[in-house]
């Protein structure tokens, strides 16, 4: 006899929905031990593992790293969860709108949702970090950063980010990381300055000195800051803020609309502040802005284009300040 299909909002439960819910099951039973598992790999990183010869996507593809696990002994933290990411994100990258809204609306995805968000954020973070200190290791530093700007280029300065920042000459970055793509991509692309503000110290020396590897310290200016408490954001363009920007790797919350308010308010009229932004099911990795309109500021969405053979990539709003600044 055939089970019963399992139901939400009146509607069967498909394959795909109960997947991710038990995905999500599982990541959010890791986010709870998370403290404990990122003492293992992370600190204790010191040799310089070999760069991997091709990246099939922003954190490597598991195949290789498997590879250079075998080779140094290393094992990180997130290895066990990794395919999990993978595999949401296949399920992510296509889903049609029925599966977006059946799983959004899912109560019990939402009560995990908090901690998915803080669990993605350390993941990204420390694979980051664990591929910069091996770039900085590596004796050809400087050519291999010159060959991971053009292969993630995709992601790091997208169709949606290039438009959004059209006409823009004096660019800030908030949240640069430790491996400051987004950075590098605009100044080697679009031929401006840039000015790099990270508030992590370990993320800000790591980011600082790949910036130096790659020989754009005349084009990038460094700070290490938190960027609502830069003073000089009206004399920006725009402010292009990381996904990552106001969501806690050390607990269940987040303050990206919050901050986005704040420097919004902070620009000059006519800038405008660019945010990745997650689309569709893409809130599981990513908290969406929550903005309530606001007369200081009008908004609108980039979504990129989405097929199979692409990675999910997260859209972009963009703030346009309008009237005059707010003290």
């Amino acid at each position: 006899m055939l089970k019963q299909p399992i139901r939400t909002n009146h509607l069967p439960m498909t394959p795909d929905h109960q997947r991710i819910r038990q995905i999500c099951g599982v990541l959010a039973s890791t986010a709870l031990q998370l403290g404990k598992l990122r003492s293992f790999g992370l600190e204790e990183e010191q040799a310089v593992r070999p760069f991997p010869p091709k990246l099939e996507s922003f954190w490597g593809s598991a195949r290789e790293d498997q590879h250079d696990e075998m080779s140094t002994g290393t094992s990180y933290w997130y290895r066990a969860i990794e395919p999990l990411f993978e595999e949401l994100e296949r399920l992510i990258r296509m889903a049609p709108r029925q599966l977006c809204e059946a799983v959004i609306a899912d109560p019990v995805v939402g009560f995990k949702a908090a901690l998915l968000h803080q669990l993605r954020a350390a993941y990204e973070y420390d694979k980051e970090t664990i591929l910069g200190r091996t770039i900085a290791g590596s004796p050809a530093a400087e050519s291999q950063l010159t060959r991971l700007i053009e292969q993630e280029a995709f992601w790091a300065l997208s169709p949606e980010l290039r438009e959004a920042l059209r006409g823009c000459r004096r660019i800030v970055i908030a949240g640069s990381g430790p491996l400051p793509l987004t950075a590098l991509s605009i100044a080697n692309e679009l031929h401006v300055p840039v000015t790099a503000v990270e508030c992590d110290t370990t993320a800000y020396d790591l980011g600082h000195k790949i910036i130096a590897l790659a020989g754009y310290e005349t084009r990038i200016h460094c700070v290490k800051s938190r960027i609502e408490q830069i003073a000089y954001l009206d004399h920006f363009d725009a402010v292009v803020g990381a996904v990552l920007v106001g969501v806690d790797t050390e607990s269940n919350r987040h303050h990206r609309s919050e901050i986005a308010n704040r420097l919004v308010k902070a620009l000059a009229p006519g800038a405008k502040l660019v945010v990745r932004e997650p689309h569709g099911l893409g809130q599981l990795f990513h908290p969406p802005l929550d903005l309530e309109p606001a007369d200081h500021y009008k908004s609108e969405f980039l979504l990129p284009q989405c097929s199979p053979s692409t990675p999910y990539r997260s859209g972009i709003a963009v703030l346009h300040r309008l009237g005059a600044a707010i003290t």
